[in-house]
């Protein structure tokens, strides 16, 4: 009689990552079967009843969680293996995925397809507490834990994304921009409502703000003197912006301004890091606001925020600007990852 091929349900929006697996899992003589988002994924399931799931957290209609709760809840699909396949790093939800049922969790970015397709046999062969993952697995489980980020690792990030601010100003300015090196400090969110206060403590600043959405949220200022801001808006007005400026709406000149620049930071950052960051629309914020602000995210008194602030000085017209971002240490994670083979 002839052996039984297993069947592997895969749920995945990335046709490229699908077809891929696909061919190496045929290989093993496992059927494939696919599903593009997370609510066709819980109904092929329940149609199919799979041997085993290949989940990728982040789906169209319904995301992994979702999909995780909702097979595990039903009497039919309960039972069967879930593999987490996914670019996630946050350790919190990794864990909560294990804690809602799923077997294991790899990086598909970093973990060949072969590797998978042989946990897979002997998680079906075995059992789910007897499988073992191939030595090349376990190394590079081992080398995949994300770590806090020390001040060295730091530096060169913020610094790559001052160029990339300073990159940005010379072309809109048209005009050449002079900047400090980057400061990079460890401080506690405890210190850092008195930073706030220092930044905002000379009168006559002006203040604005974004909120940014990450791993832990954080926040970019951007501080200049009213004087400066006139000066800057003059600059502007000679610049590529100046066709779009209203001058009778100086202070939302300054914040698409701060825009292009955090536009930038954020670019290069993310680019940098192994998490996904995201910047809410700036806005002029006073001292008072500020502070509200930061108190709002509800940080722990006891974690660690990396302080950049880099000043720039627009030689052409000396206006003079100071740029402030606030970035919980547990953000800026290096993913210890070898990039996955392509095929050719």
């Amino acid at each position: 009689m002839a052996e039984k091929q297993h069947s592997v349900l895969i749920i995945d929006d990335d046709e490229f990552f699908r077809e891929f697996y696909r061919s190496e899992l045929s290989q093993h003589d496992f059927t494939v079967e696919f599903a593009t988002d997370g609510e066709e994924g819980v109904a092929k399931a329940l149609e199919l009843k799979p041997d085993i799931i290949m989940l990728d957290i982040i789906l169209p209609k319904k995301d992994g969680f979702e999909v995780l709760r909702d097979l595990k809840k039903n009497k039919s699909t309960k039972d069967i293996p879930v593999i987490i396949t996914s670019t996630l790093g946050n350790n919190v939800d990794i864990h909560k995925l294990k804690e809602m049922g799923a077997i294991n969790n790899f990086n598909k970015a970093s973990t060949l397809p072969k590797d998978i397709a042989l946990y897979i046999k002997d998680v079906l062969t075995h059992g789910v507490d007897q499988a073992k993952l191939s030595p090349e697995m376990e190394a590079e489980k081992a080398s995949m834990v994300f770590t806090k980020t020390p001040k060295e690792k730091a530096k060169p990030i913020f610094e790559e994304g001052a160029k990339a601010i300073e990159k940005a100003l010379v072309e809109l300015l048209d005009s050449k921009v002079v900047s400090n090196q980057p400061e990079i400090t460890y401080v506690t969110f405890a210190d850092l409502e008195a930073r706030i206060n220092e930044i905002s403590g000379s009168a006559g600043t002006i203040l604005i703000c974004s909120e940014i959405q990450a791993k832990k949220p954080s926040l970019v200022i951007l501080s200049t003197k009213r004087d400066e801001a006139l000066a800057l808006i003059k600059l502007l007005e000679q610049g590529s912006l100046g066709s779009y400026l209203d001058p009778n709406k100086s202070d939302k000149i300054v914040e698409i301004f701060f825009n292009i620049m955090l536009t930038a930071l954020i670019n290069k950052l993310s680019v940098s890091l192994s998490s996904t960051i995201l910047s809410k629309p700036p806005s002029i914020v006073s001292p008072k606001d500020l502070v509200d602000t930061f108190q709002k995210l509800n940080s722990p008194k006891e974690d660690v925020a990396i302080l950049m602030r880099v000043e720039y000085l627009i030689e052409s017209i000396s206006a003079h600007l100071s740029l402030t971002a606030f970035f919980s240490e547990e953000t800026l994670v290096e993913q210890k990852s070898k990039p996955v083979l392509k095929p050719n």
